[in-house]
């Protein structure tokens, strides 16, 4: 072999090298960005296993039981939080929910609103119901087995009930 070939091939197996070892590099960051992702949120490979034996993450459903016990017009509004408890506190708010609706109604009311969710984090339901009329006859709000009341004139209740599984 010529020196100039041997320079050649060693200038091709220099960069071969320079290539893989930028390959095995990428790779190295890639997996090392997955594993943090994967252990900051509990998933795979760092829980053991799903529900019910398990605390992999899982979804959940839950049909929470709403109750409006009043005998004039009413408007309600709920929110779904991926929680246990209320996030914002001392506070009716839509801030953090995944979901809500509404719903205005006169007379009692029995229904359920049915949240789904991550099951390591838990359900929220916070539901507030508001009197559209100057009535002082109370209103009783009721989720499952947390209430509030009012007999204000177009006064409100909320409450919230957490369930988890």
């Amino acid at each position: 072999m010529h020196k100039e070939e041997l320079r050649d091939e060693s200038q091709l197996s220099y960069n071969v090298r320079r290539k893989i070892v930028a390959a095995v590099i990428v790779a190295v960051v890639v997996a090392g960005g997955y594993l943090d992702w994967a252990s900051a949120t509990g998933n795979p490979p760092f829980c053991p296993g799903y529900t019910p034996g398990g605390s992999c993450p899982s979804e959940i459903s839950y049909a929470f039981a709403v109750e409006v016990n009043y005998t004039g017009s009413w408007s309600m509004r709920y929110y779904g939080y991926s929680s246990i408890g209320n996030p914002n506190g001392q506070v009716f708010s839509a801030a953090g929910s995944f979901a809500g609706g509404n719903l205005t109604g006169e007379g009692p009311y029995n229904g359920s609103v049915t949240l789904k969710g991550p099951s390591n984090r838990g359900l929220t339901l916070c539901v507030s119901v508001d009197k559209l009329d100057t009535s002082n006859l109370s209103l009783t709000v009721t989720v499952e087995n947390a209430s509030d009341n009012t007999t204000l004139p177009n006064g409100s209740a909320w409450t919230c009930e957490s369930v988890v599984q």
